[in-house]
């Protein structure tokens, strides 16, 4: 076990201690957070995961390139 390096990982993944998943039955998109913004930390923490998620993928778009 490597402490201090995790992985993010999207619904479909196991939860374990190296990967983060967010919470389950929570909202989870950008779109849904927008107009009224989260309402619990649970909903803080999945759009932040959903943010964290979107740079890492088009981090490897423009390493693609």
């Amino acid at each position: 076990m490597v402490i201090g390096k995790y992985y993010l990982g999207d619904i479909g993944f196991m939860l374990k201690s190296q990967v983060i998943t967010p919470y389950r039955g929570v909202r989870y998109h950008l779109k849904d957070c927008c107009l009224r913004g989260p309402q619990n930390a649970h909903e803080l923490f999945n759009h932040r995961h959903s943010l964290l998620r979107n740079v890492i993928e088009r981090t490897f778009g423009v390493l693609k390139k």
